[in-house]
């Protein structure tokens, strides 16, 4: 038997609702049960030689007892452009109750919209034994409200980070390989 010999791209689509009752998900809050409604879509596929790429949009819908509801939303991606160089970021938006956020000075059930937006890169150093050593950095812009700006010293918050991150390393074998036909 002859086969044919072709770079092949593989892409992979996901898309998952959720809903759900919660009962009491917060330990640490009085007893609450609410209801979770989560949809998410992942998307990702070989990109150039070793390299790929990943991306995820998701939305989450919370009700909690009482009629009191929240949303919150997140997009984020993930290149990586060769065995040793890896780009990510992610944009958020989140409403988040004053009792989330202990602030005592406002009502407990008052929603507060509160947003971020991260960057970042990660450098693989060394790779042995199937795992990989890098060193990242991600930076971070928070955004929130104005009557957080005093809370918070800024409604534009920033934050960063460096780090070492321990991991397996990526193949190159496609996440998927069609199926031989039996004889």
């Amino acid at each position: 038997m002859k086969r044919a010999a072709a770079a092949a791209t593989v892409s992979l689509l996901v898309l998952a609702p959720m809903d759900g009752a919660l009962d009491n998900p917060e330990l640490a809050s009085p007893p609450e049960s609410m209801t979770r409604f989560v949809a998410s879509a992942m998307h990702g596929r070989a990109w150039g030689v070793g390299g790929q790429w990943a991306a995820s949009a998701v939305y989450g819908r919370n009700e909690h007892e009482g009629g009191h509801v929240s949303h919150s939303g997140l997009v984020e991606s993930e290149a990586v452009l060769d065995r040793r160089n890896t780009l990510f970021g992610r944009i958020e938006y989140v409403q988040k109750s004053a009792h989330d956020l202990q602030l005592l000075a406002f009502p407990h059930d008052r929603n507060f919209n509160v947003a971020a937006a991260s960057l970042g890169y990660v450098r693989e150093l060394k790779r042995g034994r199937g795992v990989t050593l890098g060193l990242g950095a991600r930076g971070t812009l928070n955004v929130v409200p104005s009557e957080l700006e005093a809370p918070y010293g800024s409604r534009t918050p920033l934050g960063g980070t460096v780090y070492l991150r321990l991991g397996p390393y990526h193949t190159n074998q496609p996440a998927a390989t069609p199926m031989e036909p039996t004889r």
